[in-house]
């Protein structure tokens, strides 16, 4: 049976408005007491049924809207599963690290790491859609990733499958499912595509952490709940299955490359804006088509490049131009925010990564000078993947550095507060929340979105944030 979930935004976010030089605004309070409390209602997690919907085709030019859920949802079905705050944390920093070096598997495809998570008892760092597949729709709960292009999911007959809270896809009782034949163009440029006995594509996708679905490649209908459906999406059909998924059908993927969703309907934009993912009460947004930036309040707009890797076609690149922290414009070498022609640099948009990381020689310079500025605070032991910890037990309140990335001109994208420093336990231990990527790339990590309306212009390669637009 699937789950239904349903949340309302209870968490409003605090951004500083607009400023055209980081010397306009250099510190900020942090709420000590107000953030530990939250912590402590984080567990358990609920959820409330969704109503049912209709459907209608859609366009390429058709605007539609879903809902985003913090993957931690689905443990609803398995309270056995629960765990501490302080459990939930090094589970979640666990499998940071394992998207950090799937991430640089990518980019060097001769390094290999990472220990592999199986079942439902760990969560991952990634949210969920809604989405049904076939006709009538079977509806399940998929990974958002908009760091791959394939679209998966769990499928009968199932020969080795993971354990999911949905039942498992049924292509027999679905009128729209088609398979695609090995001679076909489309089979033929699929990373690692090859032949059935029957003359139908087969798929297999491996991770670095030795997870891994195979299975067949297909065209089905694809719908999501009230917004419509499209025919004819190649997806995944898995049949082997391993790997750290935790109980989501599959991976619903929106990359930039010739498999993603988003090259079958061609939209022009996406957009989506994360909530905190400890209030796995409210729901995050995707959209489709979405209005163009003027439609917001331009005092809290910022725009910068949409760059391109073109060894790495999949990813979004952010094109900042550089950092500050309080009224220090940060030295870090240019190669942090550029891509070389060997793929190498850049800062890459992850949703599925928590903590911003940034090249190593980078992030020694941010956080030397957030700890210069932060003198005043006790410090407390490091916990992989932070160097960087605070003892706050004994504060109510803290004065902190103001933290921005540099996207046009001088004009500074301003970090809410609440996302310069991690919690790592309910007792007021806090932690710096950037670290080093270990690797030539950096990445701007989903808890320095947490509140942004995140828009890709896909037809003018621009990336817009949208402070305080959560809707």
């Amino acid at each position: 049976m699937s789950l239904s979930l349903f949340f309302s935004l209870t968490t409003p976010f605090h951004h500083t408005s607009n400023a055209t030089s980081s010397s306009e605004f250099t510190t900020s309070i942090f709420n000590v007491t107000s953030a530990i409390h939250q912590i402590r209602q984080v567990l358990p997690f609920h959820h409330q049924e969704e109503e049912e919907t209709q459907f209608s085709s859609l366009s390429s030019s058709s605007s539609f809207k879903l809902k985003l859920y913090p993957i931690e949802s689905l443990f609803t079905a398995h309270p056995q599963h629960k765990l501490d705050y302080r459990s939930l944390v090094l589970t979640r920093l666990k499998h940071d690290s394992t998207r950090v070096s799937r991430i640089r598997s990518k980019i060097q495809p001769e390094f290999l790491s990472g220990d592999v998570f199986t079942g439902i008892t760990h969560g991952t760092n990634d949210y969920i859609v809604k989405i049904g597949v076939g006709r009538p729709p079977q509806f399940f709960y998929m990974i958002f990733d908009i760091e791959t292009d394939v679209t998966w999911l769990q499928c009968q007959p199932c020969l080795h499958c993971y354990e999911q809270p949905d039942s498992i896809f049924d292509p027999s009782l679905s009128s729209s499912y088609t398979l695609i034949s090995c001679e076909t163009k489309r089979c033929n440029l699929l990373k690692n595509s090859s032949c059935s006995v029957d003359g139908y594509c087969k798929y297999k996708i491996s991770y670095n952490d030795d997870s891994y679905t195979a299975g067949i490649f297909v065209n089905e209908t694809i719908s999501f709940e009230s917004s419509g459906w499209v025919n004819r999406v190649s997806l995944g059909c898995g049949h082997l299955n391993k790997g750290a998924f935790v109980g989501s059908a599959g991976t619903f993927g929106l990359g930039r490359g010739p498999f993603s969703f988003l090259s079958r309907i061609n939209v022009s934009s996406m957009s989506y804006c994360l909530v905190d993912r400890n209030w796995v009460y409210s729901s995050a947004t995707l959209e489709f088509n979405s209005p163009s930036s003027s439609s917001y309040n331009n005092d809290n707009s910022f725009k910068a490049k949409l760059l391109k890797n073109p060894k790495m076609e999949s990813l979004y690149y952010v094109g900042f131009t550089g950092v500050s922290v309080g009224s220090e414009r940060i030295t870090i070498p240019n190669s942090t925010f550029t891509i070389d022609p060997y793929g190498n640099g850049g800062m890459i948009v992850s949703t599925g990564t928590i903590i911003t990381r940034l090249e190593t020689q980078a992030y020694n310079a941010v956080r030397d000078a957030f700890v210069a500025k932060t003198q005043h605070l006790e410090r407390a032991k490091a916990l992989y993947p932070f160097d960087t910890c605070y003892s706050l037990t004994t504060k109510n309140t803290i004065e902190l550095p103001m933290m921005g990335f540099e996207v046009n001109d001088g004009k500074m994208w301003l970090l809410p507060k609440e996302s310069y420093l991690y919690a790592v336990d309910n007792n007021g231990t806090f932690c710096f929340a950037f670290g080093p990527s270990e690797g030539p790339f950096s990445i701007l990590g989903s808890f320095q979105q947490y509140g942004t309306r995140v828009t890709f212009d896909l037809t003018n390669s621009i990336i817009s944030l949208h402070t305080l637009y959560c809707s």
